[in-house]
């Protein structure tokens, strides 16, 4: 517990006196499950982020992938994610992801505790930019939930992002941390809002990107 405190502590301190850049972003996401069994349902997502202080589309992306319930607080994802971001050119790179997410939650009274880890590879479009391999990442969620009442969820999350074939950052090279709230407005669909810091720390421009996101799940 102390050796993470002063890990966070740490990074605060190095992306505050290092060489930072601000940006003000926003993100719409829509995200539908379809249930197929009671254990197993597909996922589809498709977002789109704002960046340059809301000025232009820097990221957007689509994915499918499949959940599954493998005990009652534990679920095992795998997705694929077609992404297109843009470039200094104005252009848009094609990016392709896989990720896997290992899930635990446990809820006790109004409180929900979760944690999790996802393993990403992030490949490049070697038609254009040349050869690069995949760029690989460990990401280690915490999450908080607290339920209100039946319509009325706030919750925080924080993640560490960790690079897993860079040789020249074997640490975490950025953080996310982030406060939200989600509104019930039946079984079948749900809407979030939440604001979220991003970091980027041990690099050499480590900058900070806010947040504003609008999400809708759909269940059925």
């Amino acid at each position: 517990m102390r050796y993470i405190a002063a890990l966070l502590l740490l990074i605060v301190f190095q992306s505050l006196y290092g060489q930072a850049q601000v940006d003000f972003r926003g993100l719409a996401a829509a995200n539908i499950e379809k249930i197929i069994t009671p254990s197993l349902s597909a996922t589809f997502m498709g977002a789109a982020i704002q960046t340059y202080d809301f000025k232009e589309t820097g990221f957007f992306w689509a994915d499918a992938g499949l959940k599954m319930s493998l005990t009652r607080h534990i679920t095992l994802r795998g997705v694929y994610r077609l992404m297109y971001r843009r470039n200094l050119a104005n252009f848009y790179d094609r990016r392709q992801v896989l990720f896997a997410d290992l899930a635990w939650s446990r809820t006790r009274r109004s409180w929900t505790l979760g944690a999790g880890v996802r393993l990403q590879s992030f490949f490049y479009n070697h038609i254009v930019e040349g050869y690069r391999p995949p760029s690989v990442y460990g990401r280690y969620r915490a999450s908080l939930r607290y339920k209100i009442d039946y319509y009325w969820q706030p919750f925080s999350e924080i993640e560490l992002f960790v690079p897993a074939n860079n040789p020249s950052r074997s640490g975490p090279d950025q953080f996310r941390i982030l406060l939200g709230i989600s509104r019930t407005i039946n079984q079948n669909f749900k809407i979030q809002l939440y604001e979220q810091w991003q970091q980027q720390v041990f690099r050499g421009a480590n900058n900070t990107n806010f947040l504003t996101a609008l999400g809708w799940s759909i269940r059925f």
